[in-house]
């Protein structure tokens, strides 16, 4: 495979359209296009190595990947997963599989069942958010709306959302039985 930087559009074109002016400056262009795109490229495979200063790159990224519900709010973890996921997220988009995997890198254990598996109305679907053992702020509520609007087909509907909590604690459990009896003396 030829190296993106050593890129000659122009000699993949036919000999009649190269001897073109117009069509050597949109050649050009697109060249310079296609190395800051395959430059930004390379850095998906170093996310993880980026230092917390690199915020603003990472921002970029998902600018640039059109990651709908992307937030400084998150936790990095959290956006270097949308970020990587990116291009799998936008292949998908409009399946249960892309709800899956956008709510997957938020760290919340999801099942959906659509409309035919629960006797519902047609392309409706519901979703149960497992919450074992974590907590929900409303700002977290209202990003995984938006991923489920972002990544859901656009015919279909939500019917709600279901909630399971898990608490571990301690429960104790103390039981007392009381008796009595009267007694009646009689002379």
């Amino acid at each position: 495979m030829t190296n993106l930087s050593e890129l000659n559009l122009l000699s993949l074109l036919p000999a009649p359209l190269r001897d073109d002016p117009d069509i050597a400056i949109i050649a050009d262009i697109i060249s310079v296009d296609l190395r800051k795109i395959h430059e930004r490229s390379k850095l998906i495979n170093i996310i993880a190595t980026l230092p917390e200063q690199t915020d603003d790159v990472l921002a970029q990224l998902a600018y640039d990947r059109h990651i709908e519900g992307y937030s400084h709010v998150l936790p990095r973890s959290v956006r270097e997963s949308l970020v990587r996921k990116a291009i799998q997220l936008h292949r998908y988009k409009g399946t249960p599989a892309s709800m899956q995997s956008a709510l997957d890198s938020l760290g919340y254990g999801m099942t959906i069942a659509e409309w035919f598996d629960y006797g519902g109305e047609p392309y409706h679907f519901k979703i149960e958010l497992d919450l074992y053992g974590q907590e929900i702020t409303d700002a977290e509520y209202a990003l995984i709306d938006t991923f489920i609007d972002q990544y859901k087909n656009v015919r279909s509907k939500l019917d709600g959302i279901t909630v399971n909590f898990a608490l571990d604690s301690l429960f104790y459990e103390a039981v007392t039985l009381q008796t009595s009896e009267i007694i009646t003396l009689k002379p």
